[in-house]
Order: C-alpha cells, then structure tokens, then sequence
C-alpha cells in the first residue's frame, strides 16, 4: 500500500509540475510582450521625448529657425 501512495503522489507532482510549466510558458509570453512594447516606447521616448513635448518643440524650433535663415 506505500508504493501505491507513493506512485499517487509523484502522479500528482507530475501533474502540478506540468501545470505550473504550462503557467510560466504563458507567463514568458506575456513578458516577452511586455518587453518588445517597452522597447517600442523607449525609442519613441528617445527620439520625440515625454509628454510634455520638449525634444519635439526643440526640433520644431530648429526646424524652423533652419527655414527663416534658408539653412539646409
């Protein structure tokens, strides 16, 4: 009777072990997600800045400033 229990128990390990892959599996998934969006929101922070717009205005500026004066 104890090698029966004890091949009950290692079926339910096996079980949970499988169950808990299956959760991380999804759980990278979502993560790797996460990352190509953080990555995507990073350059974009890079090259137009936050929200309030400073590096935009500063190259509208340019931008302009470039046009009056004719400078190419």
């Amino acid at each position: 009777m104890g090698s029966k229990t004890y091949l009950v128990d290692q079926e339910k390990l096996i079980q949970i072990d499988t169950k808990n892959k299956a959760k991380q599996k999804s759980s990278q998934e979502v993560l790797d997600a996460l990352n190509r969006d953080l990555s995507l929101w990073s350059k974009m922070n890079m090259l137009i800045g936050d929200a309030m717009g400073k590096k935009v205005l500063q190259l509208s500026t340019g931008l302009n400033i470039e046009a009056i004066i004719g400078i190419r």
